[in-house]
């Protein structure tokens, strides 16, 4: 069946309806680790501009790293049980972020504050989408 030919069919699956999820899971791999790499290399600049210990970034970065290759592991098998525990993970870095945000408000800057923010709904968006694609491939 063509590609045309799979858009006018809408009752018979095809390898298309995984491509959302694997390129959400993708991104949200190359997001972690490339924050990873950040979060280690820039822990000094950081910590300053943050106003957050530089072995808090470190130590953060370092635990990104699995979390990065679990992630792409995940996009390349689309193993329920781990797209299922990478959308969860997402959701309790989110819900994490809120907790900082809202209830330790004076724990960095308003930079440390403003990056945490947008991480934080970057993550909100790869979870998002990771469901939506999950839903996509799993509907029959």
């Amino acid at each position: 069946m063509t590609r045309c030919a799979a858009r006018w069919a809408p009752h018979e699956r095809t390898p298309l309806d995984t491509t959302l999820l694997r390129r959400a899971l993708t991104g949200n791999a190359v997001f972690s680790l490339g924050s990873a790499l950040v979060a280690v290399v820039l822990a000094g600049p950081l910590s300053d501009a943050f106003d957050i210990p530089a072995a808090v970034l470190v130590v953060l970065g370092i635990a990104l790293v699995p979390w990065a290759l679990l992630g792409w592991y995940t996009s390349r098998t689309l193993d329920r049980r781990f797209v299922v525990a990478i959308i969860g993970g997402d959701i309790l870095w989110v819900i994490g972020t809120v907790v900082l945000l809202a209830g330790f408000p004076d724990a960095m800057s308003g930079a440390g504050r403003t990056s945490a923010a947008v991480v934080g709904l970057i993550v909100a968006g790869f979870a998002v989408t990771q469901t939506i694609g999950l839903r996509r491939s799993t509907a029959s």
